[in-house]
């Protein structure tokens, strides 16, 4: 049986950093964004905030307070891990003070998220991440910039979320409303 690598983005499409990224940015500032109203996505944009702040808000939350983007994704991923399918976590998260006691990992354990790997990619270059997936059979990511520049390398697969729904993709590409989709794309995809 052949091996099939799956690469799957974590933030936007295993956790969704949103919520508490938006909860800090609420209190910060005296707002009240949700989720749908990230339509576009340059979050900074949207909630009038500069790249440094953004950053800085991202480095502050605890991704432990990050819920799942969708309740199935550990049943899929296991149902994936054991149709042979190798999973990589990739994620471009700046890694807390040591990995032992990293809040991502923590909750990725908490959420029971059995993965074959994880990857941490510089988050100041988008290319590192799109080179990345000629690692990978499929790729999963939230971001139109990284399916756009992956799918030179591999299947790219866009996870949709309010800031990337009215963004066209090749037709060779797909594009998943949530993780049962996912699970289906690429089971039936290998037959």
């Amino acid at each position: 049986m052949k091996e099939y690598r799956v690469g799957l983005d974590i933030d936007g499409c295993v956790l969704q950093t949103y919520e508490p990224f938006l909860k800090e940015t609420n209190k910060r500032h005296g707002t009240n964004f949700k989720f749908s109203d990230m339509t576009s996505y340059g979050v900074d944009k949207i909630v009038g905030i500069t790249v440094e702040e953004l950053i800085d808000i991202f480095a502050s939350i605890d991704d432990r307070d990050s819920p799942l983007c969708d309740p199935n994704c550990p049943k899929v991923i296991d149902n994936l891990r054991s149709e042979g399918y190798i999973i990589e976590l990739v994620t471009a998260h700046i890694p807390h003070k040591t990995m032992l006691f990293d809040p991502l990992l923590e909750a990725l354990d908490n959420y029971k998220i059995n993965y074959d790997l994880i990857t941490f990619v510089d988050n100041r270059s988008n290319t590192v991440k799109g080179q990345m997936a000629s690692l990978f059979d499929y790729m999963l990511d939230d971001a139109p910039h990284h399916i756009m520049e992956m799918g030179v390398y591999t299947k790219a697969i866009l996870y949709d979320a309010p800031y990337n729904v009215n963004v066209d993709i090749p037709s060779v590409w797909a594009r998943v409303p949530n993780w049962t989709r996912l699970e289906q794309l690429l089971l039936d995809d290998v037959k």
